[in-house]
């Protein structure tokens, strides 16, 4: 243990090494299109440093892979595809992309706009939590960033307040690092491929149920980082109590806590926004574009199931919930076994005092059945329990006492058939 600081200086000491020469290569590599300024930064990945481009006259940002990692080619292609994401969007709030190119060593570099502001991580470290009129302002222009990307099949994956940034003079806000955005199928290699299975890149605060749990992704699960955000920028804190082990375990299986509990002052759009947007079924979050419109005054957000009257949403859930398909499959069994008693009992007449118990299990049996299939869903191999509508979209929903009670009146419904059918045959 005794050698543990000395080892700790030494690594220190090759890392800063490294990196000084680093900015020396990346300076001869720029001349004399680019004189490099000073250093804005140093991440686990890349470094980023100011620059002027004395043609133009203007100020801009390089953004260099560390040589320690350029050396992985999924981290370098991964690195790249920051670039190619973002220069297929031109948007006032996504950072814009001029060139990219590659130091000797193959490590490649972005060159991109320089914004000069601070990110919101910084801010709120430096303020606390911000007014609501100036989270309305981020939120409109993260939802317009998102809404342009997503439209180009792009997913950001990692949404959170140190990857945006406020321009000082003009208060622009731009969301940036698109390096581990993942490209939407395209017929060609995904770069969802690029992020080794079981791998998860970004902050776990921010992330979606489905992106936590290793499911695929759409475009949704920016959503749910942006509702979270807007907790964050709001509060000061997410929208789950508790350390970050906790707000996992509730991200997955619980539900969020009400904006207006959290900060009585914000107004109803922006909660019911924000609420909407940490629905756990993607399918039930606003659309980015949407979002910006609600934001901006220009629309409102699409129905969702808030706005849907009781019988719609029981109806919907039991579409959720497989009990139609449950119901089919079992009828159908039932109406195979029925179809094969009449020769059963012709044939074995001692049987027919049980084939009439069989026929009493089969009808008793139909509405556990319903139930059973209200209750628990079968996934990836594994019977769980089927989280509630409340759990999923924030909203009431006709709970579970309903379902028996529908079963009971679908199974006297067939109890009076099958009485009509004994009475018939005498």
């Amino acid at each position: 243990m005794k050698g543990a600081p000395a080892t700790s200086d030494a690594a220190t000491a090759a890392t800063r090494a490294m990196i000084d020469e680093l900015e020396e290569r990346l300076r001869k590599v720029l001349a004399p299109d680019l004189e490099v300024v000073r250093v804005l930064g140093h991440g686990s990945v890349a470094s980023v440093y100011q620059a002027r481009e004395p043609a133009l006259k203007r100020l801009v940002a390089v953004k260099v892979l560390r040589p320690d990692v350029a050396t992985d080619d999924t981290v370098r292609r991964r690195f790249e595809r920051e670039a190619q994401a973002a220069a297929r969007l031109n948007h006032r709030n996504v950072t814009d992309i001029y060139r990219v190119g590659r130091l000797d060593g193959n490590v490649p570099f972005i060159v991109m706009e320089y914004i000069d502001g601070r990110n919101l991580a910084d801010a709120m470290k430096a303020s606390g939590r911000l007014s609501v009129g100036e989270v309305r302002h981020v939120m409109l222009g993260v939802a317009s960033a998102l809404g342009q990307a997503h439209a180009a099949g792009i997913i950001h994956r990692d949404v959170r307040p140190g990857n945006i940034i406020r321009e000082d003079r003009t208060d622009r806000v731009v969301l940036t690092d698109f390096g581990i955005a993942a490209l939407l199928e395209t017929g060609g290699e995904t770069s969802t491929q690029l992020t080794t299975i079981g791998h998860r890149l970004g902050d776990l605060r921010y992330m979606s149920p489905e992106q936590l749990g290793g499911d695929k992704l759409t475009v949704q699960a920016d959503i749910y980082s942006l509702g979270v955000l807007g907790y964050a920028l709001l509060t000061g804190e997410g929208p789950y109590p508790g350390g970050r082990a906790n707000e996992v375990a509730q991200k997955l299986h619980g539900r969020a806590r009400p904006l207006r509990e959290l900060r009585a002052d914000v107004d109803t759009d922006l909660s019911n926004v924000l609420e909407r947007c940490l629905a756990r079924n993607p399918e039930h979050r606003p659309r980015a574009a949407d979002i910006a419109r609600a934001l901006s005054g220009d629309g409102s957000l699409a129905t969702g199931p808030a706005d849907q009257s009781p019988f719609s949403r029981f109806l919907g859930e039991l579409k959720r919930r497989r009990v139609y398909s449950v119901a089919a499959a079992y009828l159908t069994v039932t109406a195979v076994v029925l179809g094969m008693l009449d020769p059963m009992s012709n044939a074995f007449p001692g049987l027919i005092p049980m084939l009439r118990v069989l026929i009493v299990l089969l009808f008793v049996g139909f509405p556990a059945a319903l139930s059973l299939a209200w209750i628990y869903d079968v996934h990836e191999g594994r019977v769980r329990r089927t989280p509630s509508a409340e759990d999923l979209n924030g909203v009431d929903a006709p709970g579970f006492p309903l379902m028996p009670v529908v079963g009971l009146v679908i199974s006297v419904a067939l109890a009076v058939i099958a009485g009509w059918w004994f009475l018939g045959r005498g």
